[in-house]
């Protein structure tokens, strides 16, 4: 018998998929010599998940699997295991994640958890353990890739009962979504309606690098807390009931001075849209500013834009007898739009399917995607948001073969045009400029519409729900620059 044992113990055994599942290994050498093993930086344990009797219902992960996964198909530099051991009577004990090992999220099921590691010359193997996993019952979702950080946030409403309501947060530690698992908000529970979710992401200036914030409207209440580290959250004020009426919050937030947060809220007033800027800071309560106009009425897609100085650009469209234009309008510091009126910047004949600006930019110059839809056609038309020297571009892409229920445009500045297209049971892509319809996903059921995001280095990430699975990501390399 081997002197030497390996115990593993779960922090909790009932998790969602793409939860993070922590799990504790223990190796004790109860012998009289060193007991070496193969460490490093990484750890030594290999986990099975098995589900059932067939080689195909184990699922093997491990740290090192993970990171061979990060390296995405490029050649893995050389990992050479530092030799390790554990002294007479000693233990060592590696914290392992296996939603993070797993990659891609472990499927909903009941399965029976073994470790086994490789330990002076023996195979030890652990005792077995129940883990359940249950797909996510998500239904609102909020993406955003920060440039200034190379992080992707991502938080997502999980219904957990008939009228309870929970809130799931993730930070990455890179632009891909699968180096980073999700952990619940404890300051969430909710009742009723899901609520609209909002994420705060960095603008560039080093004082504004804080704790990520991420906000919720639930019909009229706006509430917002800080995740530290993306595990713990840390109490904010109760929320607050905005005056406007039909309220929506904006998807994005911009991290502030102080370690503060700006979110806002689009609604309606007695004499049109209006904008509404709220403050989140630790430990106070919400500072809540006065809604300022923003036009008549209000309209189904609307983006924001922040700019150094602290100044906001917010575009939206809105289509009448068969014409859709792009609007926009600017703000300055002190929250009061700049302009008398907003300034058209595109119309043209079609419906808009889909619309995509960068959240935050170097100058007021930059470009937003727009995708209008007509019978026969689609237009992929970059608009300026500057009426200089720029002018639009634009794009004619034949229909698919197939009918479309949701399409999606990218917010890059650069690095292809890509734009999906959701039918039935697949995910569609092409570039804008002269590509041809090819499957990105067979089998891609969803809820809600398909997301399409952008990285660095010319990659997109397709984001959509299963509702069989939770969050699915496809990844797409754009071949060229437009």
């Amino acid at each position: 018998m081997p002197q030497q044992q390996l115990t593993i113990s779960l922090r909790q055994s009932s998790v969602l998929t793409g939860e993070s599942l922590p799990v504790e290994a223990l190796i004790s050498n109860s012998g009289d010599q060193p007991a070496a093993f193969a460490g490093g930086t990484m750890s030594p344990v290999i986990y099975e998940l098995r589900s059932g009797a067939k080689q195909t219902d184990l699922l093997t992960v491990s740290n090192r699997e993970y990171f061979a996964a990060l390296q995405d198909g490029r050649p893995a530099p050389p990992v050479s295991p530092k030799a390790d051991s554990i002294a007479p009577g000693g233990e060592k004990t590696f914290l392992d994640d296996l939603a993070l090992y797993s990659v891609v999220g472990i499927p909903a099921g009941r399965y029976q958890l073994t470790a086994r590691a490789q330990v002076a010359g023996n195979m030890l193997r652990s005792q077995a353990l129940e883990v359940i996993v249950s797909a996510p019952k998500a239904r609102k979702i909020a993406s955003a890739y920060c440039p200034r950080t190379d992080h992707l946030f991502t938080a997502f409403t999980h219904r957990s009962g008939e009228r309870t309501v929970e809130v799931y947060q993730r930070e990455t530690h890179g632009p891909q979504p699968l180096s980073g698992t999700f952990t619940r908000l404890d300051d969430f529970v909710g009742a009723g309606p899901d609520p609209e979710l909002a994420i705060a992401i960095h603008t560039g200036a080093p004082e504004l690098q804080g704790r990520r914030w991420i906000a919720w409207l639930n019909e009229r209440k706006f509430g917002a807390v800080q995740a530290l580290g993306g595990a713990t959250v840390k109490p904010m004020a109760k929320p607050i009931t905005t005056d406007l009426t039909s309220p929506r919050l904006l998807e994005i937030g911009f991290q502030q001075p102080g370690n503060s947060a700006l979110f806002l809220l689009v609604g309606m007033s007695s004499d049109g849209a209006r904008l509404q800027r709220l403050i989140s800071v630790p430990n106070v309560p919400i500072a809540v500013f006065p809604s300022v106009p923003l036009d008549k009425n209000l309209t189904e897609k609307i983006l924001v834009r922040y700019v150094p100085g602290g100044k906001l650009q917010v575009v939206w469209t809105a289509t009448a007898d068969g014409v859709s234009r792009v609007y926009r309008r600017n703000y300055g510091t002190n929250g009061e739009p700049e302009e008398a009126s907003p300034t058209v910047l595109y119309e043209r004949a079609g419906i808009v399917a889909s619309i995509a600006m960068e959240a935050v930019g170097n100058s007021e110059e930059g470009w937003i995607h727009v995708l209008l839809a007509n019978d026969q056609k689609i237009n992929y038309v970059r608009v300026p948001l500057t009426r200089t020297s720029e002018r639009n571009l634009e794009w004619d892409v034949p229909m698919p073969a197939v009918p479309v229920s949701a399409w999606a445009v990218s917010s890059s500045q650069k690095g292809g045009l890509p734009l999906l297209a959701k039918t039935e049971d697949q995910i569609l892509w092409t570039q804008a400029e002269g590509g041809t319809w090819a499957v990105l996903r067979e089998q891609a059921a969803s809820v809600g519409p398909v997301r399409l995001l952008a990285a660095p280095f010319f990659t997109f990430w397709a984001e959509w729900i299963d509702p069989s699975f939770g969050l699915r990501y496809q990844k797409i390399i754009s071949p060229r620059m437009p």
